[in-house]
């Protein structure tokens, strides 16, 4: 069963009549509805089937990669844990045997198989800018994407990431030394100057999701208000979201 599962609701009834949405305009959180999968193990001997069953009755409570693959192909992911596995006894036919396996997934959104990637030549200098187009082709907006940004023979003392379509920007003010990254990792809502701490450094327009990718196309500016010299380096990483 690959259907998304209910949304969360939190209606309070007004005293005059009527309700009033706790979510407002904004969406509401998914719900932990399993996803199921109904299968039949089929081996060439009795002992080949138990092994198999046994390797899939280890998966209870193990949390993991869960992957479907849909109508057209299309393989999508998502982290979840097996709760619980449904079969009959083995007897009858000891070479076959119908399974019921049921996960929860961590929230309701599916990954795309594989990541998405811009990388290039940083060429904006002290006081320029350089724009990027990158695309989120799922329908759900991406707020785990990464951006890395590498100093090459000159550092770089000031820069700011900004999302142009959503008008969100991450400031990072302190010194990213030659040869060394800046990794900010909007997920996981945090900023590593060479591996170290640096979000106080950082000025964050919006900390709730700091910089998101909306559906569709959106433009990705960086500006360097310090030096940068030709052979400093960005990369954008994400993977696509899906309902």
């Amino acid at each position: 069963d690959l259907g998304t599962g209910l949304a969360l609701t939190s209606y309070a009834r007004m005293p005059g009549g009527g309700y009033y949405d706790n979510y407002g305009s904004g969406d509401s959180p998914d719900g932990q509805d399993p996803i199921v999968k109904e299968s039949r193990l089929i081996e060439t001997s009795a002992a080949n089937l138990l092994t198999a069953l046994d390797n899939l009755r280890a998966k209870k409570r193990k949390r993991g990669i869960l992957k479907a693959t849909f109508h057209d192909g299309t393989v999508r992911w998502l982290y979840a844990r097996m709760t619980e596995i449904d079969h009959p006894a083995l007897r009858g036919n000891l070479q076959s045997l119908d399974v019921r396996m049921e996960f929860v997934p961590e929230g309701g959104v599916w990954f795309a198989e594989t990541q998405t990637s811009y990388n290039g030549t940083l060429t904006a200098t002290g006081g320029g800018t350089q724009d990027v187009a990158v695309s989120n082709g799922g329908n759900v907006n991406v707020v785990d994407m990464t951006i890395t940004v590498t100093a090459g023979t000159s550092t770089i003392t000031d820069i700011t990431v900004a999302n142009t379509t959503t008008s969100q920007t991450v400031q990072h003010t302190a010194t990213i030394a030659t040869g060394t990254a800046l990794v900010i990792d909007v997920g996981a809502l945090s900023i590593q100057n060479d591996g170290s701490d640096a979000y106080g450094d950082a000025t964050i327009s919006d900390k709730a999701d700091w910089l998101r990718l909306d559906t569709g196309s959106n433009t990705i500016r960086f500006t360097v208000t310090g030096n940068a010299s030709a052979d400093a380096t960005y990369a954008i990483t994400y993977y696509d979201h899906h309902a």
